[in-house]
């Protein structure tokens, strides 16, 4: 998203459109000061990146996914989900996904809202 770490380099160039949407899923904020997303009930707040279809590689190399490699290799997964719009249509997009023990081991924090500020909370 603009103003994020990465988003000039790997975004930017090749943005089609960035709109408002939400997907199932919990969010967590980890230790390492970065968001990761999980599967569940719960709601994901963000923005859809609508990109070229050929931008997805670089993208899995920013990600650390490699669709060859066994899951737990990879620090995130990439799976097709249906987001809500504003409008309240559905559409398809990928989305990466870390696994719930990833989250544990990098010392996530449940995000209550489901939206990633970018700014840390405090930690002991």
């Amino acid at each position: 998203m603009p103003g994020y770490r990465n988003h000039e380099h790997f975004i930017a160039p090749h943005l089609i459109s960035c709109v408002p949407a939400t997907t199932r899923g919990f969010l967590y904020e980890l230790f390492a000061g970065y968001p990761a997303a999980i599967e569940g009930a719960g709601i994901v707040q963000g923005k859809m990146l609508v990109l070229p279809e050929e931008v997805l590689g670089s993208l899995d190399e920013l990600e650390a996914y490699d669709s060859d490699a066994p899951q737990l290799e990879n620090e995130y997964y990439r799976k097709e989900v249906s987001v809500r719009l504003e409008d309240a249509s559905e559409v398809p997009a990928w989305i990466y996904f870390m696994t719930p023990e990833r989250v544990r081991e990098m010392r996530g924090i449940l995000v209550e809202s489901g939206w990633w500020s970018g700014v840390l909370t405090g930690r002991s």
